[in-house]
């Protein structure tokens, strides 16, 4: 209960696998990979789940599922971004070729920020599909 609430009031660390990022306005946010191999990249904030990234892993390719920054104060702050460039970091450590994905038809009226987004990181876009080859 005691940790719990040094968690919630001081944003410690909330267990050893975690590891600190931080957002462009200066906020820690605490990260961890869940899933074998690994599946979900989740950011908590003083121990609530901010973000979450969700891959699958297929031969030789990484499928990113969703990006999802699940409180609007943390949305423009380069929490997507910073998920992308590391899942790029994992996937050169595991020789990954390429990241794919797709826009879903259902946030269509969001593709426009999601190929701006996309594009500003390097991917090319076909459509509502992206895909980063990994140098």
């Amino acid at each position: 209960m005691l940790r719990r609430l040094r968690i919630e009031l001081f944003n410690i660390q909330p267990s050893p696998e975690t590891f600190p990022m931080f957002d462009n306005k200066g906020r820690k946010l605490w990260c961890h990979w869940v899933g074998d191999p690994v599946d979900d990249l989740v950011l908590l904030n003083h121990g609530n789940h901010i973000a979450r990234m969700q891959i699958i892993w297929e031969e030789n390719c990484i499928t990113l599922c969703d990006i999802f920054v699940a409180h609007p104060r943390f949305r423009n702050s380069g929490i997507g971004k910073w998920m992308f460039i590391h899942l790029i970091d994992l996937a050169k450590q595991k020789n990954i070729s390429r990241i794919v994905g797709r826009m879903q038809p259902e946030t269509k009226d969001k593709w426009p920020e999601l190929i701006k987004f996309y594009t500003k990181l390097g991917c090319e876009i076909d459509g509502n599909h992206f895909l980063y080859y990994i140098e």
